[in-house]
């Protein structure tokens, strides 16, 4: 299995579950729902907004010394960010490898003191 594999499984569940719904506005309020034809230029931005509000859910776990329900948002902010990068196109097979090649070549702590 794969990063990429598991991203689409999650999206394509996602879909399923109605979390797409709103990906596409009717070019004129009054039509129906499903004759929707314009990308909604929300939706990215909403969707980032829901991998940070499972950050923060995990921090309040932190806070509350819950380590299962810490676990539980760290596993939602994989899920989170698996389905974001399948929506849009993006392998993260790929830019996890290329990102990491990148970091083994960089300075301890980035070149910083902490």
């Amino acid at each position: 299995d794969s990063f990429d594999d598991l991203a689409r499984e999650i999206h394509e569940w996602a879909r399923r579950q109605g979390f797409y719904d709103r990906e596409y506005l009717p070019e004129d309020p009054t039509e129906p729902r499903y004759a929707a034809s314009r990308p909604n230029p929300c939706a990215p931005a909403e969707k980032l907004c829901l991998i940070h509000s499972e950050v923060s859910e995990t921090l309040d776990a932190l806070r509350d010394g819950n380590r299962e329900h810490e676990a539980e948002e760290v596993a939602d902010i994989l899920i989170r960010v698996l389905d974001y990068a399948a929506w849009r196109g993006i392998s993260l097979d790929r830019e996890v490898d290329t990102k990491m090649e990148r970091n083994r070549e960089r300075e301890r702590l980035h070149g910083r003191t902490f």
